[in-house]
């Protein structure tokens, strides 16, 4: 099985996971409030997107990470500062799925694109 085999499995996993049977109801409830009801969702979403949603704070931000650490999923080190929502927004319309957004963007980050913007944008 290749990576992108291996990839695509585990995101077919997470969208099958819902968050109300993963997190406290407390938790569940702000998340769907949110519109993230299953795990590949929230996996696609970065810390700053987390945190500006109604009712969630650090606390749960670190329960999220704690839970994703416990189970070895790893979330993609996302370049917050980088124009996220616009590039998700052409692919949503495009009617790429949240998961396939997600993969996208963890392949984004990995091909050293953002790091090199960064970089360019700190000089100017």
């Amino acid at each position: 099985m290749n990576t992108n085999d291996t990839k695509q499995k585990i995101s077919q996993i997470m969208a099958s996971v819902k968050v109300g049977d993963v997190f406290a109801t407390r938790l569940a409830t702000v998340l769907k409030n949110g519109n993230i009801h299953t795990m590949d969702v929230l996996l696609g979403k970065s810390e700053v997107e987390l945190l500006k949603l109604k009712d969630f704070g650090k606390g749960k931000l670190r329960e999220v990470a704690e839970y994703f650490e416990q189970v070895g999923v790893g979330r993609p080190p996302y370049y917050d500062e980088f124009p996220w929502e616009a590039i998700r927004g052409g692919l949503k319309q495009k009617g790429y799925t949240e998961g396939a957004i997600q993969l996208f963007r963890e392949m984004f980050w990995k091909s050293g694109i953002a790091p090199v913007r960064q970089k360019k944008e700190e000089t100017q």
